[in-house]
C-alpha cells in the first residue's frame, strides 16, 4: 500500500514515516496543500494522511481540488489534524475524507491500527 503524509510539521512528517514504514509501506511526503495535491496524481498514494491547516492551500482545498478534479485512482483520506472545528469536520467529510483523527490524542500504535483498518 502506497501512503501519501500531507503534514506541513517537520517533525510530524517524520514521526509519521518512521511508524509507517515500519509496517512497511511505501511513504512519500508533502509539506503544504499544492504539492501535495502533485504527489496525488504523480504518486497515486492508496491512503493519505491529510492535515488541516496547511500552507499555500489547506486540507479543505485539497478535498475541494479532488472533488473537482478526482484521480484516476481509489484513494481513502483520513484527516489528522488538531484542528477540531465541528463544521470543518463535516464539510471535510462531505468533500471526500473517509475519517476523522485528532492528532493530539493519537498514540503510535492508534496510527499503526488506523493505518492497518484502511489497508484493503
Amino acid at each position: 500500500m502506497r501512503v501519501l503524509i500531507i503534514e506541513d510539521n517537520d517533525m510530524l512528517n517524520k514521526a509519521y514515516c518512521l511508524i509507517i514504514e515500519k509496517q512497511g509501506y511505501e511513504i512519500d511526503t508533502a509539506y503544504d496543500g499544492i504539492s501535495g495535491l502533485e504527489k496525488i496524481y504523480s504518486f497515486k498514494p492508496d491512503l493519505i494522511l491529510l492535515d488541516m491547516l496547511l500552507p499555500k492551500l489547506n486540507g479543505i482545498g485539497v478535498l475541494k481540488k479532488l472533488k473537482d478534479s478526482p484521480p484516476d485512482h481509489e484513494m481513502k483520506i483520513l484527516l489528522l489534524t488538531n484542528f477540531g472545528y465541528k463544521k470543518e469536520v463535516e464539510q471535510a467529510l462531505e468533500l471526500g475524507a473517509d475519517a476523522y483523527f485528532l492528532k493530539s490524542s493519537l498514540s503510535p500504535t492508534d496510527l499503526t491500527s488506523i493505518i492497518k483498518k484502511f489497508d484493503n
